[in-house]
């Protein structure tokens, strides 16, 4: 018998047939994804089912992208940027942007603080690093065939001899391992810090991943992602797929703030990831579910680095006017660049303490240059004029990348912030202010109901970490991948064409013809809506009063509505005036009493601009029903517009217009 207690023995089966042993097998669950955000300076992981990042073994959410050799240790992570005080020249930092490139193609910096970048094998970047190799374990001998080995002293009689030892065989002193140098190439640096961000997922689940996806930026081609993939693979990480990172933000949001399940509304999104190396800006258009691109722009020049470089300064001139000792940047001695790696890890704390809420942060290094300490204090205030030359360029960064996408900012519902320096302390009040015009007095207001143009509120939110972000997204878009029918998934490949979709360019709407002879026009279908697409509105009718309706299909485009004090006003008209006013003043160097004038309110607004056909409909029932108008766009812009009233669908009107 199998399994259980023992019972009398049986006859044995003459038939010559067997039983098959029951076999207890557990249910196979869904498949275990991860959703990996792998920057230039930091990464971090998320499982499924889990609202926030996890941590790693040293319990860190936030996982520093560094790989460090010093002798016969690997430090990987977080654990690897101390090194970079002493071990500069075997610290490798800033490896992701050059995957899948060739080190011809790139310009290495001038000056780096970590392992310079050199030309590898297949000119392939790489780096040179010092290390000192494992000594070889020694081998066990083994045995001679057919000898037999004595148990105990024997003497030249035969008998045991207690007081006769054998002499034992000389091992030669293994040799010192000495430094050696290694050349290690770009993807096996990636390896090698995928491998443990792999590993810390696995101890974190306690089982094996069945696919990950990692986010990564939209400037990243098909050579860099295939090299993400190939290292990812030999780290044993199996990637399902990529996502965007501005799309995982989204993402992001939508399962945290809205959840999967519920419509969220149409709108266009800001992203702004601010790196510590790099910044990028993307004008989203995230209509009925769907992410489409409007507009990137990327900033080398705007990073949390950046920051870091202004903060340097200040403390180096306040350590030599302290201590009269002379601390230059960039760094011209090793002493220099020794004490500016240690500034450097010191206001990482400094720049949190801020980020924090706090209006003063400390900046203390012990043994900075020649045995002095540095003790030094920042106000929040002075921190703000410091780091408001980085904050004006991502500024105009942010009105580029709106130019780009043809979007006035008036149109933007939502600035999501991203990345590890976008936590940067009073930078939500600057954008608020120097791109949207929204000041904090102007949050605070409520809305007045006698006034309906009131400027619309731009929602800039930061309410996820927003180094976490990115990784939350991605394991959504892992989990959708992974519960996809096998034969859906190929659509979702790279490269796939059902990945590349158009949109609109301007609004389509109805305009209603009512019965006190007023016909407004109503949008139905937004601008830079992805196609295809099916737009449904529903209308009340009395068939009683009304026996016929009709509709105009109108294209319309957005424009913007200025007023002051709920008249409307020429608003470059009114700009040029107080240019000159302004300049008048100036030439006459007197200072003249401002008047309370109120300010121009900026409002979305839409109107149409061509008629593209009409569709009328008889109505049969006398009382009162509802009329359903359905517009679809094809993929290539063709338009059909159908009519009918609701319980009388097989009498519809259709209306078919060609694509332009």
């Amino acid at each position: 018998m199998a399994g259980g207690k023992k019972g009398p023995k049986s006859k044995p089966n003459t038939t010559g047939t067997t039983t098959p042993a029951i076999q207890n097998e557990e249910p196979k669950g869904p498949p275990v994804v991860v959703g990996i955000s792998f920057g230039d300076s930091y990464a971090s992981i998320s499982v499924e089912g889990q609202p926030e990042c996890i941590a790693n073994e040293n319990g860190e959410r936030q996982i520093a992208c560094a790989v460090s050799f010093n002798g016969q240790e690997v430090y990987v992570g977080n654990q690897a940027r101390p090194q970079l005080v002493k071990n500069s020249q075997n610290t490798i930092t800033n490896f992701r942007n050059l995957l899948g490139k060739k080190f011809s193609s790139i310009t290495p910096p001038s000056k780096t603080t970590s392992a310079p970048v050199i030309a590898g094998p297949d000119d392939v970047p790489a780096y040179n690093v010092t290390y000192i190799p494992a000594p070889p374990t020694p081998a066990t001998p083994a045995p001679v065939s057919g000898t037999a080995t004595p148990k105990g002293p024997i003497s030249k009689k035969g008998t045991p001899a207690a007081s006769i030892k054998p002499t034992p065989l000389a091992t030669p002193r293994p040799s010192s391992p000495q430094p050696t140098q290694k050349t290690i190439t770009v993807p096996e640096v990636t390896t090698m810090f995928l491998d443990s961000l792999r590993g810390s997922a696995h101890d974190f689940l306690g089982k094996d991943i069945d696919g990950a996806v990692i986010s990564c930026p939209s400037w990243f081609d098909n050579d860099q992602k295939a090299a993400l993939k190939a290292a990812a693979a030999e780290a044993g990480l199996p990637i399902i797929g990529f996502a965007d990172e501005a799309a995982a933000v989204v993402l992001a949001y939508e399962e945290r703030e809205r959840g999967v399940t519920r419509a969220a509304p149409d709108r266009i999104s800001l992203v702004v990831d601010m790196g510590a190396s790099h910044t990028t800006v993307t004008c989203l258009s995230v209509k009925a579910g769907q992410i489409y691109p409007l507009a990137s722009v990327y900033a080398s020049d705007v990073g949390g680095n950046d920051v870091d470089t202004i903060l340097i300064t200040h403390f180096a001139k306040e350590f030599t006017k302290k201590t009269k000792v002379q601390l230059d940047f960039p760094a011209a001695t090793p002493e220099d660049a020794r004490a500016e790696a240690k500034l450097r890890l010191e206001v990482e704390h400094t720049k949190r303490t801020f980020s924090a809420g706090r209006n003063t942060a400390p900046c203390s290094v012990e043994s900075l240059k020649e045995g002095y300490d540095l003790h030094g204090s920042l106000t929040l205030m002075r921190f703000e004029m410091l780091v408001r030359p980085v904050y004006n360029k991502l500024d105009a960064k942010i009105k580029e990348c709106l130019s780009q996408a043809g979007i006035d900012p008036v149109f933007v519902d939502e600035v999501l912030l991203a990345g590890a320096s976008a936590a940067l302390a009073r930078l939500k009040e600057h954008i608020l202010a120097e791109v949207f015009g929204v000041l904090e007095d102007d949050e605070d207001e409520e809305q007045e109901e006698a006034n309906p143009t009131k400027r619309p509120k731009v929602d800039i939110r930061n309410s996820i970490p927003p180094y976490e972000v990115q990784s939350l997204g991605a394991v959504v878009h892992a989990r959708i991948l992974a519960s996809l029918p096998e034969d859906i998934k190929p659509a979702f490949e790279e490269n796939s064409a059902l990945t590349r979709a158009r949109a609109t360019v301007k609004p389509i709407g109805l305009k209603v013809f009512q019965a006190d002879g007023s016909t407004p026009w109503i949008p139905v279908v937004y601008a830079h809506t992805p196609l295809p697409l099916r737009r449904i509105v529903r209308f009340d009718a009395d068939a009683a009063t009304v026996k016929k309706v009709g509709f105009e299909i109108w294209e319309g485009e957005d424009i913007v509505e200025a007023r002051r004090g709920g008249e409307l006003v020429d608003e470059a008209a009114e700009r040029e005036k107080a240019k000159a006013k302004a300049e008048k003043a100036a030439q006459d160097d007197e200072e003249e009493e401002e008047e309370d004038e109120e300010p121009i309110v900026r409002s979305r607004a839409h109107k149409e601009t061509t008629r593209l056909g009409a569709v009328e409909l008889d109505l049969e029932k006398n009382e009162p029903c509802k009329v359903l108008v359905r517009v679809i766009i094809d993929a290539e812009g063709g338009v059909e517009v159908k009519l009918w009233e609701e319980t009388s669908e097989e009498k519809a009107k259709v209306l078919s217009i060609p694509a332009p």
